[in-house]
């Protein structure tokens, strides 16, 4: 049997970051689409089967941090979503495209 995961889920975005910077002049079918991915498939969770959850989980902990677009000195991937999972005993960082100046500051 093949399982079905459903449509993509935006858990977290960094919503600081402009537009402009995200999908540049929208003009082109890959950034229309990547828009669209974006702005639809955005999903409210419930706490009980959230990723962070950690009862929900595993017992990984689970947290984010990311800068404002504002102190990102004007690099989208300085505002990057950076995320930390820790399990028994060990930290896995996730650092997205953050760039030295960015981690410095976050």
């Amino acid at each position: 049997m093949v399982g079905y995961l459903g449509n993509p889920r935006v858990l977290l975005r960094n919503p600081t970051l402009p537009d402009e910077e995200k999908f540049e002049s929208g003009l082109f079918p890959l950034q229309q689409t990547f828009k669209y991915l974006d702005t639809h498939y955005t999903a409210a969770i419930p706490w009980e089967a959230h990723p962070q959850n950690p009862s929900f989980n595993g017992g990984i902990d689970v947290a984010t941090g990311m800068l404002d677009w504002s102190a990102a000195s004007g690099n989208a991937n300085n505002s990057s979503v950076v995320a930390f999972y820790r399990y028994a005993g060990w930290l896995f960082v996730m650092p997205g495209d953050i760039e030295e100046s960015g981690w410095l500051k976050l």
